[in-house]
């Protein structure tokens, strides 16, 4: 007769069947190898030694002892005839199609390949871009920040907005809209140069002419 109650405060693995199956199974799924959680919980609380096929099967076997050595309250006549139950157990649960999605693994999509390339011509800063050769995200205003950094703030005689965001448009490939918020966080963000950005006087009437002149 073996009593693994005393295994099963030491080790804090429950105390009753039903927390015994979950503790056991959080324990094997955050262990960094759960096929050898498993089986080290199995040598811990029977003192045999077993290897599985694979995590799942070595998990649901280890969580199976401990259910099941609840249900005779910690005390196991015979460890080999009790584990050979406890493996018939799972190998049965395993086999029954309707139990598939236990062991179902999320589908994984293939990341795409990351390619930096230089898109602005004035600006020697690479992005990240997809495969189409669009911008990835964060991309174009990394490259909206670089341009500005530039034209604005290093340059001898700064663009002014106008001609910024027309530059934007033309090298960054966003909108006018787009160009015009984008524009804004650089200012928010990076400042502006010394006296704000030039006025354009692209469209600015004539002050008329008084009787003087």
């Amino acid at each position: 007769m073996l009593n693994v109650k005393a295994v099963f405060d030491r080790l804090e693995l429950g105390n009753s069947s039903v927390t015994a199956v979950q503790t056991i199974g959080q324990k094997v799924r955050d262990a960094n190898d759960p096929q050898l959680e498993a089986q080290k919980i199995i040598k811990q609380v029977l003192d045999v030694d077993k290897t599985y096929d694979n995590a799942d099967q070595a998990r649901l076997v280890a969580q199976a002892v401990g259910d099941e050595a609840w249900k005779l309250g910690c005390e196991i006549p015979d460890v080999p005839e009790f584990l050979a139950r406890c493996e018939l157990r799972i190998q049965a649960f395993i086999a029954n199609p309707r139990n598939a999605f236990v062991f179902a693994k999320p589908d994984v999509k293939p990341t795409a390949p990351t390619e930096l390339k230089q898109v602005a011509a004035s600006v020697d800063v690479q992005v990240a871009v997809k495969t189409d050769g669009s911008i990835k995200k964060g991309g174009k205003e990394t490259l909206t920040q670089a341009l500005y950094r530039k034209h604005c703030l290093e340059a001898t005689t700064s663009l002014t907005q106008q001609e910024f965001i027309a530059l934007v448009i033309k090298e960054v490939g966003l909108s006018k809209p787009c160009a015009t918020t984008y524009t804004y966080n650089c200012k928010t963000k990076l400042g502006e140069p010394v006296g704000g950005l030039p006025k354009s006087n692209k469209g600015r009437k004539a002050a008329p002419k008084t009787d003087a002149e």
